[in-house]
């Protein structure tokens, strides 16, 4: 019992790692992903804005 949770361990971390440090590609046609910040701001809100009859969806994430 111990070994399968051991292995399942290693597993789930060795998975959580690609996916932290593993890298990305933006598919193509879409922009890359960007970090909100304050001189980037107006950029986002004009990007935004800029498609109204669109889904538009802006997620913001938490690491705590």
């Amino acid at each position: 019992m111990m070994l399968k949770i051991g292995i399942l361990a290693v597993v789930a971390t060795l998975g959580a790692g690609c996916s932290v440090f593993g890298g990305h590609k933006t598919p193509s046609g879409q922009p890359a992903l960007l970090s909100l910040n304050r001189e980037n701001f107006s950029t986002v809100k004009d990007r935004f804005n800029s498609a109204p009859r669109s889904v538009r969806v802006i997620a913001m994430l938490s690491p705590t």
